[in-house]
């Protein structure tokens, strides 16, 4: 669904009129609660885990000769869509031949790589580099400094997405119905306006609905916090 079609779904659920509800944006009054109830509930099932397999991504970029720090916006990730590395992961790779050059980048706490290769001589060493780490500013640090020809490729986390307009399509993974976050927004609402027959009925298929999601993304079944 898209964001317009989950809200007029949530009003349906909820008995609210949405017969002038044509656009998300600019709206007033409930309608306005309902677009933010929404909006709000995609954003809390992104946040719920730290390890969703739906937010997880690759990136791949050149490396640049004699540069060893990359941002994740110089590794072609957008501004604003990054959350956390996943460097253990990582790899380089000789631009021609390719994938088949793939070699393993060892993952090496920061203290210990700033120690090693972000000191005295070892700055200055450019070969292919063989170890990463992440600076406190989330750049991506490969040892040693990389000389030409290379790319490489990380694993990230990205941060939660905010619906916003009314074509945005959540990135809700195969296998799982948008009408979970429509049963998010069903607990906001009933909470607010002491709906218990909204509420409970949102809580049973919410409870199921996370219970499957959890199982299917997430590399344990372990199922983390309560169900609110």
């Amino acid at each position: 669904m898209t964001f317009l079609d989950g809200v007029i779904r949530f009003c349906d659920e909820c008995g609210v009129n949405a017969n002038s509800l044509t656009t998300v944006v600019g709206q007033t009054g409930q309608l306005k609660r309902m677009v933010n109830w929404y909006a709000s509930a995609w954003i809390s099932i992104q946040a719920k885990r730290d390890d969703w397999k739906f937010m997880r991504l690759t990136a791949t970029w050149p490396l640049i000769a004699g540069t060893s720090s990359y941002l994740p916006t110089a590794c072609a990730i957008a501004a604003g869509t990054f959350r956390d590395w996943i460097p253990e992961n990582g790899r380089t790779f000789f631009t021609i031949p390719g994938l088949v050059s793939e070699q393993h980048l060892d993952y090496r706490s920061y203290e210990s790589f700033r120690n090693l290769w972000l000191f005295g001589a070892n700055r200055t060493v450019s070969s292919r580099p063989i170890e990463v780490t992440t600076g406190p500013d989330d750049a991506l640090i490969v040892g040693p400094s990389p000389i030409s020809g290379l790319e490489a490729s990380m694993d990230y986390y990205r941060n939660a997405v905010l619906l916003t307009a009314d074509a945005n399509v959540p990135a809700m993974p195969l296998g799982h119905d948008d009408i979970i976050i429509v049963h998010k927004a069903m607990l906001d609402y009933g909470g607010f306006y002491a709906a218990r027959e909204v509420y409970a009925r949102a809580q049973k298929a919410w409870k199921e609905e996370y219970r499957n999601l959890v199982n299917d993304q997430t590399p344990s079944a372990a199922l983390v916090g309560a169900f609110r």
